[in-house]
């Protein structure tokens, strides 16, 4: 992993701060060491605080996390949960696509330089594929699972922090860049003056595909969560709805509006299942969601207004751009196979279309289209299924929980819903905007996060709350318990 990392010029804090955290992952406890595996995942993003790296630290945090990972199990044993299979085939299934891929830009092209530089393309792609399976290895106990969810929510919503009061500041880019490491450009309904956009700045970084996970999970935590964390999770819910509409993206703001309808829904329609607590929360506390909702977007003022009431008007032409660009996209695909399995992950390098976004074909503002023209159309419907079942499996967990369950461990029942927020969103977004492949190793831990969520409310894993009291348990254990101690009598 050092060489790997080193051979992209990192200097010298980047290099030890990831060896210093892979160190501590194995080092200490297993809990510890989901903690580190999650801190990388959201440092392969460019989501770390005042700690920049650079973008191909993607391809070499996958040997790192393998590591941890690795040494957690011959350490602490192996607990698979009971749903694992569909993570196995899950990524044997992503890893064919990707072979296929570097195979046929290999034959292509007839050299190993272009396949190498096709394995960086896909660094993002190789980490859905590669992740999932060591991730539920490691984070497949409770407390885990929890540590993991929790460290990721809380990096985030720092760095969603920083980021409001940096906006809030000024327009420091030098400060921007030193605390948090985007792309900084100048493009929201700009003017070219002199070679140069002028506007708004827009922030532009791989941690900002975490933003629709952590407005969910906020969302859910809102409304399934105690009463009396509800007034911190409502800022919370500011400060991430408002980094939201400051990314000047109109896709997030459908996301936005997507998930908030389905809210609305489940609680109108009941699809929640018969738990009182499921019933009455999102009726109780919705209003308030949707009142923050519109005062972030309908009272801001400048960009965020504009780009919010253009959303179905286009007002900027940037339509017609998408229409253009998914027209010339979609002429590459020649016969059958490349319509199945796509081009694979042709590098820039090798082959640059000056008629598309950086002359490459992975291209996130045509959303989905962006998948299938370099996995086909048999890898974006794999796409499409995957986050299909994991709002139908969350829904069907969130469904069948008990009121005890939510009280003794709110956390598996605010993932539950926060998946099927994160599913509505994601797919509401996917014309226009891809999430989760172009955000390999945060998207892959979002996916286990939600997955381990579905396996825990089916299974009735046993929880221990703060005041050390046991939370619910299966009934079979519970006979269990009784039977052991009356043998002791």
């Amino acid at each position: 992993m050092g060489m790997a990392v080193a051979t992209q010029a990192v200097d010298a804090r980047s290099l030890v701060g990831i060896m210093l955290l892979v160190g501590f992952g194995l080092a200490a406890s297993r809990r510890i060491s989901g903690c580190a595996v999650t801190l990388m995942a959201i440092g392969a993003c460019n989501g770390l605080p005042f700690l920049g790296l650079p973008g191909g630290i993607r391809a070499g945090l996958l040997p790192g996390i393998l590591a941890v990972v690795l040494g957690s199990a011959l350490r602490w044993g192996v607990r698979l949960p009971r749903l694992w299979p569909l993570v196995a085939g899950w990524s044997g299934f992503m890893l064919c696509l990707l072979i296929l891929g570097w195979l046929g830009v290999w034959f292509d092209f007839g050299s190993l330089g272009p396949l190498s530089r096709s394995v960086e393309q896909s660094a993002d792609v190789a980490a859905l594929a590669i992740l999932p399976l060591p991730l539920i290895l490691l984070l497949g106990d409770v407390r885990v699972w929890r540590w993991a969810l929790v460290v990721f929510a809380g990096v985030l919503l720092v760095r969603a922090t920083l980021r409001l009061g940096l906006f809030i500041v000024g327009d420091p880019a030098s400060l921007v860049q030193t605390v948090l490491n985007p792309y900084v450009a100048r493009s929201v309904n700009g003017m070219t003056m002199a070679g140069q956009l002028t506007g708004p700045a827009r922030l532009v970084s791989n941690a900002d595909s975490n933003l629709p996970w952590l407005w969910s999970v906020c969302l859910g935590y809102f409304l399934l969560g105690p009463v009396r964390h509800r007034a911190y999770t409502g800022v919370a819910l500011v400060v991430v709805l408002a980094c939201i509409a400051l990314t000047y993206t109109r896709a997030l703001y459908l996301g936005v509006l997507a998930s908030v309808l389905w809210v609305v829904a489940n609680s109108v329609l009941n699809l929640g299942g018969g738990s009182r607590p499921l019933r009455r929360a999102p009726g109780r506390t919705l209003p308030v969601a949707a009142v923050l909702l519109g005062a972030v977007l309908v009272t801001a003022i400048g960009s965020v207004r504009d780009r919010a009431t253009s959303l179905f008007s286009d007002s900027t032409g940037t339509g017609g751009y998408r229409a253009d660009l998914a027209d010339r996209l979609w002429a590459k695909l020649h016969g059958p196979f490349d319509h199945l399995f796509g081009l694979g992950f042709v590098s820039p390098v090798d082959r640059y279309d000056p008629n598309v976004w950086w002359g490459t074909t992975w291209n996130p503002d045509v959303g989905l289209l962006s998948v299938v023209i370099t996995t086909g159309i048999v890898g974006g419907l794999a796409f499409v299924l995957a986050i299909g079942w994991l709002f139908y499996a969350s829904l069907r967990a969130l469904r069948g929980i008990s009121s005890s369950r939510v009280q003794a461990d709110p956390l598996v029942a605010s993932s539950l819903l926060g998946s099927t927020i994160l599913g509505v969103f994601i797919l509401a977004v996917s014309p226009t905007l891809f999430l989760g492949f172009g955000n390999g190793p945060g998207f892959a831990l979002q996916m286990v996060l939600a997955f381990l969520a579905i396996s825990f409310a089916h299974s009735g894993t046993p929880v221990v709350r703060s005041n050390g009291s046991a939370g619910h348990r299966p009934d079979s254990e519970r006979r269990l318990i009784g039977r052991a101690g009356t043998a002791l009598r």
